[in-house]
């Protein structure tokens, strides 16, 4: 089972969703999908596992005040936990409200989306084709110029035009080609950053600080502070575990809750979104 981290940052639902859909149509064989949505005050994190059969979604969100987790199967929602406090099932309907509008935006997201992948790459054969009609125009310029005196500035005029779309053909597939060198770069991170995360367990496990790996449900490391399962670890761990596994100061860890800032959070389907 392979997990995406996506770097969480300030885009459109729209182009997150694209990168996405991209990124598990070209040479990955996983289907999961992870996309981080910002609206005003709100995030919306999404990690969908289509591997499985219905298909099972985690979706956290936040408003600046409160924190959902949900836990859904299809468009059914089977777990809530709201500010990490679980709810009983018997009691979603106290929040129809904000999880209805949820699971509103999630499918205008995704209808927007898929309309997003069709129109870029009819841009892209646009521009394949406005870089042939380029050539042409530039053709015809220089038989232009071989006409009579009258036709010689409308010929300088074709040229000019013809110039100008040959050039701005050739950036869109320079960009082309930039977004999927990104697009590598961020999955050899994403596993470069699962690595750190299964070495960071493994040793909670050697130094018996945990019985196993599933039995983690909660960590912290930062510069300040080492947590697991909501234990304040001794300043000797502290000290060992942040000289091991935070890559620069200021960096962080964070597994089975939320936390601002830079570095690595985890929520508690073992998915991870880079911060």
């Amino acid at each position: 089972m392979k997990t995406y981290f996506l770097k969480q940052t300030i885009l459109s639902a729209s182009v997150l969703l694209i990168i996405t859909i991209a990124a598990a149509q070209t040479g990955s064989n996983s289907k999961q999908a992870s996309a981080t949505r910002s609206y005003s005050k709100s995030i919306i994190n999404i990690n969908e596992d289509s591997s499985v059969n219905p298909l099972h979604s985690m979706v956290t969100y936040r408003d600046g005040k409160d924190a959902y987790d949900i836990k859904m199967t299809n468009d059914k929602i089977t777990e809530l936990s709201v500010n990490n406090r679980k709810i009983p099932a018997d009691s979603f309907y106290v929040y129809n409200s904000i999880l209805n509008k949820i699971k509103g935006q999630i499918k205008k997201d995704k209808i927007q989306a898929e309309a997003d992948m069709v129109q870029a790459k009819k841009d892209m054969e646009q521009a394949e084709l406005d870089e042939q009609q380029a050539v042409k125009d530039q053709k015809q310029a220089l038989a232009d110029q071989q006409q009579a005196e009258e036709d010689a500035r409308q010929a300088g005029r074709d040229q000019e035009q013809a110039t100008e779309d040959q050039k701005q053909a050739m950036e869109d597939m320079e960009q082309a080609k930039k977004d999927q060198v990104q697009a590598a770069l961020d999955e050899k991170h994403a596993k470069e950053d699962e690595a750190l995360i299964k070495s960071l367990t493994e040793e909670l496990v050697k130094e018996h600080i945990i019985p196993n790996e599933k039995s983690l449900y909660n960590l912290v490391l930062t510069d300040d502070e080492f947590i697991v399962n909501g234990k304040s670890q001794s300043k000797e761990l502290h000290a060992k575990y942040k000289a091991k596994f935070l890559k620069k100061p200021g960096y962080s860890i964070s597994y089975g809750g939320y936390t601002s800032g830079y570095g690595i959070y985890i929520n508690n389907n073992n998915k991870k979104d880079k911060q």
